[in-house]
């Protein structure tokens, strides 16, 4: 006991030796100690993050590093003591470590600024996933612990005076100002560390650029600035070049809903149903007069907003921030442009429900700003309505819309858009039992019990979403007024950590390839029309279409609908004929693939949509007669 207090002195009074010159403060040796701190808070970074020769490579461990070592040179210059610096500075990093670890394990999605605003939200929906304590959370807390004992322990410095204090504070936020908007807030610089490896999976690149320095990066998207070249006039001139079209006659009225996790795995190579198909009455409409195909999304097991925004309002999350933005929460602060608008222009009544709380992703005050006449949630509803767990039934949303479109029908002649979300199939899903009571999917393909319950589970969902298509379906075939039915999924489920029940349903969304990129964040859509739309155009089998991002779908229900493109539309469908798929990764051309180097002709257009998309969300103003100005 003797020996190793006598050990613990010795060296307690050696790095008071090092930091401090001769019993005096040393700024120098202070400096110095606090670079190696940090670079050893960066080196615990990435070891958590999965440590791999890649991450030593010296700029990724600089720019891992740097802020770090000034957040640390900060507080120092403030309390005085590097142990105190260090401590905090450590426990943000690890609190951060510990977010993102539980956020990929859930999500299979890093950690970014946005989702501070989301906080609320994703407070709520945690309850339905079992967060457990795994040997990733307990290496952070345990090396929290450890390296918080000995830098209180061992490391005393002497005080900086009162003027090096002030002009450390001074120093260090000028460095990191310039730092951060000369290094840390350019994205080109970003995209081109570690260029030479071709990532597509949005987690990988975080793990191997640094949480610290992706997550400073993203932090750009929560001041959305203007675009090269931008200004109104420019934005304005850009739409001149298209005709404005006269408000449509007899068009359809719409009911757009998007479907909470739905997508079709028919045909995913592992997949064998048994005795009842899920999908039965999808794969009935696709036989009908309808549309159908698959888009590319913004998210993967989540960022529903994300869909539901490109979908509203033709804009393309990638194209403002590879962060992927929550617009709902940090872009729409004011009067934006959207489908709503479009419809109201025309004449139209425009009604948003969904059974879920309107305060989830700022929804309440979103869809005003979006110029929706109402918005009907679960605060509306009843106390006792129908729900599987934590979420509404897809039958308790069919009545929402079913009465308010008989109302709509019964008091005036106006025309009618509904923009609908169900929740019924939102994650997670039970791994113990069968809450359907129905099993789709055999236990075969060394699917184990859990696996089993979960695919299962998830699928029940599908089938109250097919049981919903064909409600809505048979009750706007009773309506003799022409109505278009449009519905698509958000993005695909959350069904295990370690994506297994993917890779054993035969189904690759590793990222690894381009199709696999895709296919991890594709979902499907059908466009239908009721027998009176039908009747009024002629019966027309459209099919199967080309894969779309979601910013383009709106074009596939006018162009189904016989309704003309604004003007908007048809610079998006120009831009569709040259780029149908934007992604935070790459652009998918005409051809289908990705390309790394864009013609001009399509850099063109990307920068003139960048232009529009700012305009439409920033600068679109309406007057008091609801038209923009």
């Amino acid at each position: 006991m003797q020996k190793e207090k006598s050990i613990c002195k010795n060296l307690n009074e050696y790095i008071k030796s090092i930091i401090n010159d001769k019993g005096k403060f040393s700024l120098s040796k202070s400096l110095i100690l606090i670079g190696i701190l940090s670079l050893i808070t960066v080196i615990i970074q990435l070891l958590v993050q999965g440590l791999c020769f890649v991450q030593l490579y010296p700029p990724v461990l600089l720019l891992n590093a740097l802020p770090i070592f000034l957040v640390m040179c900060l507080l120092y210059f403030v309390f005085g003591k590097i142990s105190c610096s260090y401590v905090i500075t450590n426990l943000i990093v690890s609190v951060l470590l510990m977010i993102n670890h539980y956020k990929i394990k859930f999500r299979d999605e890093p950690l970014n600024v946005t989702d501070i605003s989301v906080a609320e939200e994703a407070k709520a929906i945690s309850g339905t996933y079992n967060i457990s304590v795994d040997i990733i959370s307990v290496i952070i807390v345990l090396i929290c612990i450890l390296t918080f004992w000995f830098v209180i322990k061992f490391i005393k410095n002497k005080r900086p005076n009162f003027l090096v204090s002030i002009c450390g504070v001074v120093v260090t936020l000028a460095i990191s100002f310039v730092s951060y908007n000369f290094i840390y807030k350019n994205t080109s610089i970003y995209n081109n560390v570690l260029s030479m490896m071709q990532l597509y999976h949005e987690t990988e690149i975080v793990s191997c650029k640094g949480l610290v320095y992706s997550l400073i990066n993203s932090s750009t998207v929560m001041n959305y600035d203007k675009p090269e070249d931008y200004s109104q006039e420019k934005a304005l001139e850009i739409l001149s070049r298209y005709s404005e079209p006269s408000a449509p006659k007899n068009a359809p009225n719409i009911i757009a809903v998007m479907g909470e996790a739905y997508t079709d795995i028919q045909n995913w190579k592992n997949v064998e149903f048994t005795d009842e198909n899920p999908y039965d009455f999808y794969n009935f409409l696709k036989e009908t007069e309808s549309c159908y195909g698959k888009i590319y999304v913004p998210g993967f097991a989540g960022a529903t907003a994300c869909t539901e925004f490109e979908f509203l309002t033709g804009e393309n999350t990638s194209a403002i921030s590879s962060s992927l933005p929550t617009a709902y929460k940090t872009l729409i602060t004011a009067d934006t442009y959207s489908l709503a608008r479009t419809f109201k222009e025309w004449g139209y009544d425009t009604a948003v429900m969904h059974p879920g709380f309107p305060w989830f992703y700022n929804r309440q005050n979103v869809y005003s700003r979006m110029g929706f006449d109402k918005f009907v949630s679960r605060d509306d509803l009843p106390t006792n309505i129908d729900a599987t767990g934590a979420y509404a039934n897809d039958t308790v949303l069919f009545d929402m819309v079913s009465k308010d479109y008989d109302k709509h029908l019964k008091n005036n002649k106006n025309g009618y858009f509904n923009f609908s979300i169900t929740i019924q199939n939102h994650g997670s899903y039970n791994s113990s039992e069968l809450v359907y009571n129905k099993e789709y999917i055999k236990k075969s393909n060394g699917l184990t019990d859990e696996e089993y319950y979960i695919i299962n589970n998830y699928l029940g969902g599908i089938k109250a979403a097919d049981d919903l298509l064909k409600s809505m379906y048979e009750y706007l075939n009773t309506i003799d007024t022409p109505t278009v039915m449009i519905f698509f999924g958000d993005h695909l489920p959350f069904l295990d950590s370690e994506e297994k029940i993917y890779e054993k349903l035969g189904y690759d969304i590793t990222a690894s390839t381009f199709e696999s990129y895709k296919q991890r964040y594709s979902t499907d859509y059908i466009i239908v029309g009721n027998d009176a739309f039908k009747k009024s155009i002629g019966a027309k089998v459209v099919g199967e279409q080309n894969m779309i991002s979601a910013n383009y779908l709106s074009l596939k229900l006018f162009e189904y609908s016989k309704i003309p493109f604004t003007r908007y539309h048809q610079f998006l469908n120009d831009m569709q004929k040259e780029l149908p798929l934007l992604t935070r990764m790459y652009n998918g051309t005409v051809n289908g693939g990705f390309e790394h180097q864009l013609s001009d002709k399509a850099n063109e257009l990307l920068k003139e949509y960048k232009i529009l998309q700012y305009y439409n969300i920033k600068d679109y103003h309406i007057d008091s007669k609801g038209e923009n100005k």
